[in-house]
């Protein structure tokens, strides 16, 4: 599914954006020619411009946390057409423990810079974890559709009610209870959503891919409008970006899709009177 995972050297270069670069267990040396990800265990701990990412090597290729977060991974991952993940910019995931941001505790790090999502194998769940390689995923796609992950799409404000304002991002939403499906307020699944824009996108192209997440949420979507307007639009404008999407979409939303051409729908909403665009 991916390319064989090549030797690579951790080389620290001078000035705050040195690349993070990773060797090669011999876990991950199998042919991986669908995606040309690279996926790596070992890395050397260091200062990623312009976050304070930090982690620990897993020192143990055979460990079953890992096993099981390699598996599940595969398998999710299968689901995107080959044309989302080379539209991601997607290079490198590094499977670690002990993740954070600074000293903030964090189940996985999107890297935008350098292209690397790093995903922390202690996280707790399968269930949880197949959502996180969704959700973690789509902040990389984001980077690479508007040239920002915080984008502050116009479009996506529109959907909202009106008068609705985010709060001041994921950093600052940790506590455990926010990530949980509560329909907190029309058109959001949790709290997490509720966080900034960027986040409710992420939550909704989590809950469209990973199964469990969607029948936690499948009753709430059928009674909000807004839900299915935020499911309808996101995959539109993905879609009108990688045409591929067409036949990759999961049955079980297949009834909340436009029946029009992904970018034409897009063009559409665009015409329409749009919120302000903020934060």
């Amino acid at each position: 599914m991916f390319k064989r995972l090549l030797p690579l050297v951790l080389m620290l270069l001078a000035g705050c954006a040195a690349k993070p670069e990773f060797q090669r267990p011999s876990l991950l040396q199998t042919q991986h020619q669908r995606t040309g990800v690279f996926f790596t265990t070992e890395t050397r701990p260091l200062t990623v411009s312009p976050w304070d990412i930090r982690y620990q090597n897993i020192g143990f290729e055979q460990d079953p946390k890992l096993l099981n977060y390699l598996a599940l991974f595969e398998q999710e991952i299968a689901k995107l057409p080959p044309a989302v993940l080379h539209l991601s910019g997607l290079d490198k995931v590094a499977f670690v423990r002990a993740l954070s941001v600074g000293p903030q505790p964090r189940a996985a790090v999107p890297d935008y810079i350098h292209e690397v999502l790093y995903y922390d194998v202690d996280a707790p769940g399968d269930a949880y974890l197949r959502h996180v390689v969704h959700h973690e995923f789509y902040h990389m796609l984001e980077q690479q559709l508007y040239g920002s992950a915080y984008y502050k799409d116009p479009l996506w404000h529109s959907m909202n009610p009106e008068g609705f304002v985010y709060g001041n991002g994921g950093a600052y939403a940790r506590d455990s209870s926010v990530s949980v499906f509560s329909h907190p307020h029309p058109g959001f699944v949790n709290g997490y959503a509720m966080s900034g824009l960027e986040e409710d996108k992420a939550e909704i192209w989590a809950i469209i891919w990973a199964q469990q997440s969607w029948q936690a949420v499948e009753a709430l979507v059928e009674i909000d409008s807004i839900l299915q307007a935020k499911i309808r639009l996101l995959t539109a404008q993905v879609q009108c970006q990688a045409p591929e999407m067409a036949n990759a979409w999961p049955d079980y939303i297949q009834r909340y899709l436009t029946a029009l051409p992904a970018c034409e729908f897009v063009n559409t909403i665009r015409a329409a009177p749009a919120a302000v665009e903020g934060s």
